[in-house]
């Protein structure tokens, strides 16, 4: 490896520890008694990047936020796409699936725990709660995205082919996310049983993978990471939010395909990337060959 690659990568992953350091912190030593929804990390994290971006006396658009009108547009319209289509399909889906097999089902609307229902707290308790996972969605979008999609990636196309650089930062994504796993496989594994915990790490592995390589393919395909961003908070807070309840015996289980859907979502929406890559590149290629 050259002296420049050396650079880069380098850069790539002392940016990524130190950030670890912060997720593996809160984690560890304050999520397994407060529920800090990631967003003490969110906070060091972007003044870390802040201050990455000032020491190599680059702006924001190192990092693919380019304030460009068209590319926020665009980017937000491709973002629509790629999330009312998975979430048509696979919610509608489901319901069909579970109405055929003669269950009671519902779609029911709060944030992340059925405990949040309108329901449950009633009407000013209930938005207070949706305003939240707006708000918890949002950061998470700006935050990652810029981190992996941003810093991450882009050091690492400096540093190596485009899919390399890509798996590479996809790995990493992946590996953030398996914290929580480790958390709940040291703190709670008599509660959840070792089972249980497999699962969540066999699904924590395809479905992180699966949304990390769309975003950096996404990345590539548009220039900038707009679209990234916006696709990141729409799956974020539309499957934190959407739900379906089922009920079998008089028993409701929530969401009990949860992790299927999670998967089916990001499968139909990385089908559509690639087609939208695609046409991309062939414009891209028709533009080269006509100038």
């Amino acid at each position: 490896m050259d002296l420049m690659k050396r650079k880069y990568s380098g850069r790539m992953l002392f940016i990524f520890m130190m950030l670890f350091f912060l997720r593996f912190v809160e984690e560890f030593a304050i999520a397994n008694a407060i529920d800090t929804m990631g967003l003490m990390t969110c906070a060091g994290g972007f003044f870390i990047l802040l201050i990455y971006l000032r020491f190599i006396n680059k702006s924001l658009d190192e990092v693919g936020l380019l304030f460009m009108p068209r590319k926020v547009k665009k980017g937000f319209l491709m973002a629509i796409i790629l999330n009312v289509i998975p979430t048509a399909i696979v919610y509608l889906s489901e319901y069909l699936v579970l109405k055929a097999q003669s269950q009671s089902v519902n779609f029911t609307v709060y944030y992340d725990n059925v405990s949040r229902a309108f329901s449950e707290v009633g009407a000013s308790a209930y938005i207070g709660w949706m305003a939240a996972g707006i708000f918890v969605s949002a950061i998470h979008a700006v935050f990652y995205e810029m981190t992996f999609r941003g810093v991450i990636l882009t050091l690492g196309t400096k540093a190596y082919p485009f899919r390399t650089a890509n798996f590479i930062q996809a790995l990493l994504y992946t590996i953030w996310f398996f914290v929580p796993v480790a958390r709940v496989a040291l703190f709670n594994l008599g509660t959840y049983g070792a089972g249980r915990i497999i699962r969540l790490a066999v699904f924590m592995l395809i479905y992180e993978m699966l949304v990390a390589l769309k975003l950096g393919m996404l990345h590539k395909s548009s220039g900038s990471v707009w679209i990234c961003l916006f696709d990141h908070f729409a799956f974020s807070f539309v499957t934190d939010s959407l739900h379906i309840q089922q009920s079998v015996g008089g028993m409701t289980f929530t969401d009990n395909s949860l992790y299927t859907r999670l998967i089916a979502y990001q499968v139909i929406s990385f089908v559509i990337a690639v087609v939208y890559s695609v046409i991309k590149n062939k414009k891209t290629k028709n533009k080269i060959l006509n100038s």
